[in-house]
């Protein structure tokens, strides 16, 4: 993806979230291409509107336990430094009970069968240790984010009112290419 298109990409969706609710903001979180997200990641931490079980999806999904061996951000490799960031402001933000109950469900431990707290490695040798709390389920109404992504025909974490503007961008940035 250029940098326009990940610029236009990031553009849409803090567009979309602005106006979503905590069902699509997980929606997001959990089926989003993390390779073409990282500013759209950290904007969405950082959001006020950011829901609980959002939140905690984002973390999870950041992988703090591989991030578990750096003690600042200065070491850890600069790919994964916006990852560091986003995890540390997230556990902030979720043990310091700002954020608020969207109504909505996340299982850190049974997210659709996966459990992302298997890869912290709290008590070894690591950093930092993950808050205890952050490895609790949010409660809350259980949403299949994989069958909503599909009922509502939505493509790498964006709904198609968005992927479509993308499209039309990549084909006219084809098109300037071909002349």
């Amino acid at each position: 993806m250029t940098d326009d298109a990940e610029s236009l990409q990031v553009r849409l969706m803090q567009q979309f979230l602005d106006e979503a609710g905590p069902v699509e903001w997980l929606v997001v979180v959990t089926t989003m291409n993390y390779d073409y997200s990282a500013e759209l990641a950290e904007w969405m931490a950082s959001h006020p509107r950011l829901d609980r079980a959002s939140a905690l999806a984002l973390y999870w999904y950041s992988q703090p336990g591989f991030m578990q061996e750096y003690p600042s951000e200065d070491d850890v490799p600069d790919f994964a430094r916006g990852s560091w960031r986003i995890i540390h402001h997230l556990q902030e933000r979720l043990t310091g009970g700002e954020l608020v109950d969207g109504g909505i469900a996340f299982d850190p431990q049974d997210d659709d069968g996966q459990d992302w707290t298997g890869e912290a490695r709290n008590g070894a040798d690591v950093a930092w240790q993950i808050p205890e709390e952050l490895f609790r389920a949010v409660p809350g109404q259980e949403i299949n984010t994989g069958d909503y992504a599909a009922d509502h025909e939505w493509e790498d974490g964006m709904p198609p009112a968005v992927w479509e503007v993308l499209e039309e961008a990549f084909d006219d940035w084809d098109d300037d290419e071909d002349d």
